[in-house]
């Protein structure tokens, strides 16, 4: 239990973090739908797909490679290769958008004539991809708390400087700058390039005190290892944005742009699932490996899993029970009819966290091509299904399918795991905690829809409260056992 005590404390630290940089941005969702045009913000919600893929390939899983390869002895050796080989591959990423801008606009459906919004949207990754290394050793040096301030002066910079851009200095001309002339797009990526930088400065410092070894026999052990985490990742993060990228080219719509914003606005309901699972991620992964290196107490990771479930369902219920709320207070009318989606993006969200905690096996055991293997069969069931499904349901198929896409790896990590490295996970208990959460959540919107009406947030807290409860027993029995030992 105390093994999960810590667990649960650093997964609440960053999950604090987390949720309020996220919600401060998350905020801004509202603000960008109300001020301006939805073919925009379809742009916005594309460019940052994109950015998330080449995030992948900068970082080159080295995040996973640092913690499996970082000793006392080698960390400032590993720290510094690492950091070189990721400038060099931004720098490759960078020319090559600015040498073929024209096709890279067409993927992200931008005017050739906007291709400026590209090469910053390059520069974003480079910078994200250095602090996603150096924010990798506090990760491993357990100072959540710093990491966790550092990642939300992050967000509030981010979020000060687009209210700057988009409001305070529109229509004033500084310093010979019109900024008239930036478009709602780039004064985003603006902004969060200049969030971004106020990290690297607080690593700056110590960066330039380093003495910038490059140690070509530890990075290769680390490179043979974190290549197919790249592969994985990057086949990952493209079953995340794939449907991204094909809304505008497949939907039956009028203007693609305009469905794919209103596929983004309700996508980013579901980020409480998501916020969640990364939470979960950053404490749970180094977390993983400081246990393994100890000892090999499979039943605590099978805990885990019980753990994440029980909370996932909660977060599932109380965002589907409460959509009221978000229709009136945070999306506008225009928005209303992709509420559809909601449902599919939290179940789908939670498949991958349930993946991801699973996966762990093939980082243990070195077998790292496995990720590769699953990451892709979810990519390809994902890009069949949307191709089929988005010309016939819009943006419903296109989150359907992402749906589908997690559960397909979901499935064959479980299979593959209990070959290779199996642990005694507690699957009725899970999948009670399943059943629980998702018939009381659609009993009592039934409930709500057909009998409560204005009254419904009756039914709702009452439909999130059975959700909870698994989750408050699970405690509980926690508790009795440790008393009785």
């Amino acid at each position: 239990m105390g093994k999960l005590k810590s667990l649960a404390g650093d997964t609440v630290i960053y999950g604090v973090s987390t949720i309020l940089g996220r919600m401060l941005n998350w905020l801004l969702m509202p603000l960008f739908i109300r001020t301006i045009p939805m073919a925009e913000y379809g742009l916005v919600v594309n460019v940052y797909a994109a950015i998330s893929v080449l995030l992948v390939v900068a970082t080159m899983g080295f995040e996973t490679g640092y913690f499996r390869f970082v000793t006392p002895d080698n960390r400032n050796r590993l720290l510094d290769s690492m950091l070189s080989t990721v400038l060099g591959i931004s720098v490759v990423i960078i020319s090559f958008f600015a040498l073929f801008s024209d096709f890279c606009c067409w993927m992200v459906e931008l005017d050739s004539s906007r291709a400026s919004s590209l090469i910053i949207a390059t520069v974003i990754v480079l910078v994200d991809a250095l602090n996603a290394i150096l924010f990798a050793e506090l990760r491993y040096d357990r100072k959540s708390v710093k990491y966790s301030v550092l990642r939300l002066v992050q967000v509030v910079v981010t979020v000060v400087f687009t209210l700057l851009f988009l409001f305070v200095l529109r229509g004033n001309i500084i310093c010979g700058i019109d900024f008239n002339q930036i478009t709602d797009l780039n004064g985003i990526l603006l902004s969060n390039l200049i969030g971004s930088l106020s990290s690297i400065f607080y690593f700056l410092p110590g960066f330039v005190r380093r003495s910038h070894s490059y140690d070509f026999k530890l990075l290769k052990d680390v490179v043979i290892y974190s290549i197919p985490l790249v592969g994985m990742g990057f086949f990952g993060m493209c079953n995340q944005q794939v449907e991204k990228f094909m809304i505008p080219k497949l939907v039956n719509a009028d203007d693609g742009l305009v469905e794919l914003a209103v596929y983004g606005g309700n996508f980013k309901i579901g980020v409480l699932m998501a916020i969640f699972t990364q939470s979960f991620r950053l404490a749970f992964e180094p977390f993983f490996f400081k246990e393994s290196k100890d000892n090999d107490k499979r039943e605590i990771y099978a805990d885990v899993m019980n753990y994440f479930v029980a909370f996932g369902m909660i977060i599932y219920a109380g965002v589907i029970l409460f959509i009221p709320l978000i229709d009136k207070f945070i999306i506008t009318p225009a928005y209303h009819r992709g509420n559809v989606v909601i449902p599919f993006v939290l179940a789908g969200q939670l498949f991958f966290g349930v993946y991801y905690s699973l996966s762990m096996w093939y980082k243990k055991i070195d077998k790292t091509y496995y990720g590769i293997i699953m990451s892709f069969a979810g990519l390809l069931v994902n890009t069949v299904l949307n191709w089929f499904l988005i010309p016939v349901l819009g943006i419903t198929g296109a989150a359907l399918s992402a749906m589908i896409g997690y559960g397909v790896m979901m499935i064959l990590s479980l299979l593959l795991g209990n070959h290779y490295y199996p642990i005694p996970y507690k699957w009725s208990s899970i999948l009670s905690l399943v059943v629980v959460g998702f018939v009381a959540t659609h009993l009592f919107k039934w409930i709500n829809d057909e009998y409560l009406g204005s009254f419904w947030i009756i039914g709702s807290l009452i439909g999130v409260a059975i959700a909870s409860y698994p989750f408050i027993m699970l405690i509980v029995n926690n508790l009795r056992s440790r008393r009785i030992k």
